[in-house]
């Protein structure tokens, strides 16, 4: 089988309730997926030699590269998670990479109730979350250099005081030493992942009414398209156009036989008169974070631009591709990036370049 797909016992056993027998389905990263080398290349333009050529894609957990957390120790010390401005991508980030650095530093993270990852995920099953966070006022700050980019010396500091993060921290290296802890943290509470499941329910109900669609097993693939805010910004960010999910679409469609693709968007109405709309199903009126569990339940996921569709493609654990570059050379937001981009984006991610 190629990829993990819905087929018609999931779907009739979630339509019953029976959740033991129909879970979201999820990829196994043991899973290797091939196709044919020529039409690959074709089809994606990889650029440089950190992309890897879909022909080569193993899914496997990163391999730790920073300090490994000491789980022995009671944490006599604490880091505490300074709020920003910034919405929901923006948040994960920092709060992401302050349990990470914590982590690897022996420390633990203090963590205000009124934050508002705190209604949305389970941090409180790596984190203290308190109602009084005084305790985080006068301690000491660090801060980072760059906004998108690793910098080491923010790690630089003695673990023996409490100490404050402040940024933006958008760097997975931050917290690949403890990835499957934050995956723990970061799953989305059951109000919004039910919600989630039945969006996705009556779209997979209303496909199969289609008599051509039963019978068959379907692989998900959702897509996210990042446009409102960032279209012609003036620091230089760049917008996924429109050839890039047709190409993208084109290629789930060479790899397996049957695809459905799920849209979420801030612009719907210029995703529904852009993209292809063969088995495609727009997603309106939901809140950002039941459209990030959306996205995160499909097996592939089409990313955009921005640190939302970041995590959206990262929780969904499957074959994740992302437009390149994100940024317009010689821009304010291209200085915050490192000179390859190879601190944002993660290496088994499949870069799309036009």
């Amino acid at each position: 089988m190629r990829g993990a797909t819905w087929d018609m016992t999931f779907y009739k056993n979630w339509l019953k309730g029976d959740k033991q027998n129909a879970t979201t389905p999820r990829i196994n990263f043991k899973q290797k997926i091939t196709t044919d080398n020529k039409r690959t290349t074709a089809m994606i333009n990889a650029t440089t030699p950190r992309t890897r050529e879909l022909s080569s894609i193993s899914y496997k957990i990163v391999k730790m590269t920073t300090v490994r957390p000491d789980s022995t120790k009671k944490p006599k010390h604490f880091m505490c998670l300074r709020p920003i401005i910034g919405r929901l991508g923006n948040l994960m980030f920092q709060y992401a990479s302050t349990y990470g650095i914590a982590r690897s530093k022996g420390m633990e993270v203090i963590v205000p109730s009124k934050q508002r990852l705190v209604n949305i995920f389970h941090l409180h099953l790596g984190s203290r979350v308190l109602n009084n966070t005084s305790m985080c006022k006068n301690v000491r700050t660090k801060r980072e250099i760059r906004i998108c980019a690793f910098d080491k010396e923010v790690m630089h500091f003695d673990n023996n005081k409490n100490t404050a993060l402040e940024g933006y921290l958008q760097s997975y290296k931050y917290f690949e030493n403890v990835t499957d802890e934050v995956r723990r943290q970061f799953k989305f509470q059951d109000p919004i992942q039910n919600k989630a499941d039945q969006v996705i329910r009556d779209i997979y109900k209303r496909h199969l009414e289609n008599e051509n669609n039963k019978n068959r097993s379907w692989t998900f693939v959702s897509i996210h398209v990042r446009r409102g805010d960032i279209v012609n910004h003036p620091n230089g960010y760049k917008v996924a156009p429109r050839e890039y999910f047709n190409r993208t679409q084109n290629m789930f469609r060479s790899l397996y036989k049957n695809v459905l693709f799920i849209v979420c968007s801030n612009d719907i109405k210029w995703c529904k008169g852009n993209l292809q709309t063969e088995n495609t199903y727009f997603v309106e009126g939901n809140s950002a974070e039941v459209d990030m569990a959306i996205i995160a339940s499909c097996n592939h996921t089409i990313t955009s631009v921005g640190t939302y569709s970041w995590w959206s493609g990262w929780l969904s654990k499957g074959l994740v591709t992302y437009y390149f570059p994100p940024a317009k050379e010689g821009s304010v937001i291209r200085t915050q990036y490192s000179k390859d981009y190879s601190d944002y984006f993660l290496p088994n991610w499949t870069r799309v370049t036009l």
